[in-house]
């Protein structure tokens, strides 16, 4: 690892946080936190311990000065927990602070799932409301991976609470869709020209793919009941139905068919984001759906185009993601043509400069976009070239769905 790119990110020379993202595990000081610890054999004792107190001190400036502050995962206090909880040791004795933290996510999560149980059938819903990022999934993949701060029977109940949301969510309304289908109103940005229909966003960031990770963990926890089983059966159901004769996911199955585009290969959106939550459950899958197949073909789609997340370089929708899915899939799997994966797109970012680490964003008139953060920014692509390079995955990988 390059040190120089490490102290540049750390240190701020050439980019800042957002002062709107300072307290997000996206953009702000929580995911620097998960990078700095991940990062810091590269720097001396010293400057780790100068930039943690800067990022912890802004941290608790930022949380006494704000009124609210949600319970989403990557832009709330689930996420500020994830940042302190990497770097937390007997010298920052940050525990008290933590738990603290953790018992106002559970009281306002407890206050809140009453909202939830019925925002579907009074508003509808967006996927924000059930999406890894900033719904429910989200909340529900934090409280499992940190069950050790609470009693264990305070994390199932609020999980029951949640999953039992999951399965009200994927029945039918009243025109027979799921209330996941999404109504145009509901979704964001271009999306709103491209499916003027709505329709079932697939990806592991914003769509169903993250409620089955929130199912995912929870398996790995607790005994699934039959109800949980039939929603699990339901939702990969919806995915296996949508994938093309290419192998390849749509990121939304919509009325508007034309419209539907299968070479996503962001983890957010696209492929790989799907392709990952499925291989947590090889038992619900039929035997003819064979993931490990499924992964490589798209990789070598994507190492053999140029229409596939060339013009982006980060975790969130860029080559880094695919840097990191391929070696989180090489160390899964222990095949070769995983690690040559890996390997291309390594080569493909490994020789870039601290700015050429950009964001293509949705308003492509603006331009690519220098960002600091975990998921759209430097941070989090200098933690998969660091991985590649040790041969390791990067601790707290989990909020990105790397169980």
């Amino acid at each position: 690892m390059n040190n120089k790119l490490v102290e540049d990110l750390f240190f701020e020379k050439k980019i800042t946080v957002n002062k709107n993202e300072r307290l997000t595990l996206a953009g702000g000081y929580s995911g620097l936190l998960v990078a700095l610890k991940n990062l810091s054999y590269t720097i001396n004792t010293e400057m780790y311990n100068s930039i943690k107190k800067k990022y912890i001190e802004q941290i608790i400036l930022c949380i006494n000065n704000s009124s609210h502050i949600s319970t989403s995962l990557f832009g709330g206090l689930p996420g500020i927990n994830v940042g302190l909880l990497s770097i937390n040791d007997s010298v920052n004795s940050l525990g008290e602070y933590i738990k603290t933290i953790d018992e106002l996510i559970i009281e306002t999560i407890e206050k809140e799932l009453n909202d939830y149980k019925w925002i579907h059938k009074s508003k509808g819903l967006t996927y924000g409301t059930y999406d890894l990022l900033s719904g429910l999934s989200g909340i529900a993949l934090y409280l499992s991976k940190t069950y050790q701060l609470r009693e264990r029977k305070v994390t199932e109940q609020v999980l029951l609470d949640i999953l039992d949301i999951f399965s009200e969510y994927c029945k039918p309304t009243d025109n027979k869709r799921p209330y996941l289908y999404l109504t145009k109103n509901n979704l964001i940005g271009n999306m709103k020209t491209f499916f003027p229909n709505g329709g079932i966003v697939l990806g592991i960031a914003h769509g169903i793919s993250g409620i089955l990770l929130a199912f995912a963990e929870f398996k790995n926890l607790f005994r699934l009941t039959g109800k949980q089983k039939e929603t699990i059966e339901y939702l990969i159901g919806i995915l296996l139905t949508s994938i093309n004769n290419e192998n390849l996911f749509p990121q939304i199955i919509s009325d508007d068919l034309a419209n539907q585009d299968c070479k996503n290969g962001s983890w957010c959106y696209g492929n790989i984001g799907v392709t990952l939550v499925l291989s947590y459950f090889p038992e619900f899958l039929p035997s003819k759906i064979n993931i490990e197949n499924i992964s490589l073909d798209f990789l070598e789609l994507a190492m053999s185009t140029t229409t596939i997340n060339k013009d982006s370089k980060i975790l969130c929708h860029g080559t880094s993601g695919l840097l990191y899915y391929s070696l989180y899939s090489y160390k899964k799997t222990n095949n070769i043509k995983f690690y040559n994966a890996a390997n291309y797109f390594y080569n493909e970012i490994s020789v870039y400069t601290l700015e050429e680490f950009t964001d293509t964003p949705l308003d492509i008139d603006k331009g690519p976009q220098l960002k600091i953060g975990l998921l759209d920014g430097v941070a989090g692509s200098l933690l998969a070239l660091n991985s590649f390079e040790t041969n390791r995955r990067f601790q707290n990988d989990w909020v990105l769905g790397y169980l």
